[in-house]
């Protein structure tokens, strides 16, 4: 796994946990964000607090539509990863 990918992982990990008050070690990767009770008032929260820590914007629509730490993390990769339509 990209070292940068692990980054992202365990920063929104860890932040998904401080807003619910629990260890990191007790949240999924594969768990959609919202089974933990966040509802749109904590997915806009988190992705201030992500954006503030990592510089990168979540996309909320996603975790509104049920996508876990790991789906989200894939998501803002693909355009790193993607190919370059242009040419």
């Amino acid at each position: 796994m990209d070292r940068q990918v692990e980054l992202l992982l365990s920063q929104l990990r860890s932040l998904v946990a401080a807003k619910l008050n629990e260890p990191a070690a007790s949240i999924s990767l594969d768990r959609p964000v919202l089974w933990y009770g966040f509802d749109s008032l904590a997915c806009v929260e988190l992705g201030v607090a992500f954006e503030q820590t990592c510089g990168l914007a979540l996309p909320l629509e996603e975790l509104l539509a049920g996508a876990s730490i790991r789906d989200v993390v894939s998501i803002l990769r693909e355009p790193a990863d993607a190919p370059n339509a242009s040419g």
